[in-house]
C-alpha cells in the first residue's frame, strides 16, 4: 500500500472521476477508489467524509469546466453557449450525472452556477 501522505484531495477527486468513467456509479466505493490510489479505504476519511461528500466534490470540480462568463450574454445565444458548456462538460463524464440527479443539490459551485442561471 502507498502512504497516506501522499494523498491530496484534488488526487482523491481527480482518481474518483476516473474511477467513475472507468467503472460507472457502482464501481464508485471508497474501497475501489483507496485501492486505485494505494492506500487503505480509512485514509480517504481524512479529506472525505464519505461518498455524498465525494460526490459533490466531483460535481464541483466537473462544474470548473463550465464557463460561467457566458451567461453575462443575457441573450439567448449567450445562454444557449452557457448550455453547451455545461453538456461538454457533463458528458465527458456521464456516470456523474447519474449520481447528481439522484441527490439534494448541495455542491458550492453547482449552487453558484444554479444561482447565476437564474
Amino acid at each position: 500500500m502507498g502512504r497516506a501522505a501522499d494523498l491530496s484531495l484534488e488526487r482523491i477527486v481527480s482518481e474518483a472521476l476516473l474511477l467513475l468513467d472507468a467503472e460507472g456509479a457502482a464501481g464508485l466505493t471508497m474501497r475501489r477508489l483507496a485501492a486505485r490510489l494505494g492506500v487503505k479505504a480509512a485514509s480517504l476519511y481524512y479529506y472525505v467524509r464519505g461518498q455524498d461528500d465525494l460526490i459533490s466534490m466531483m460535481q464541483d470540480r466537473v462544474n470548473t469546466e463550465v464557463d460561467l462568463a457566458l451567461l453575462e450574454d443575457h441573450s439567448p445565444a449567450g445562454f444557449a453557449a452557457f448550455a453547451r458548456s455545461s453538456r461538454d462538460a457533463f458528458s465527458r463524464h456521464p456516470a456523474l450525472i447519474e449520481l447528481v440527479n439522484r441527490r439534494p443539490l448541495e455542491s458550492a459551485r453547482a449552487l453558484r452556477l444554479y444561482d447565476a442561471v437564474a
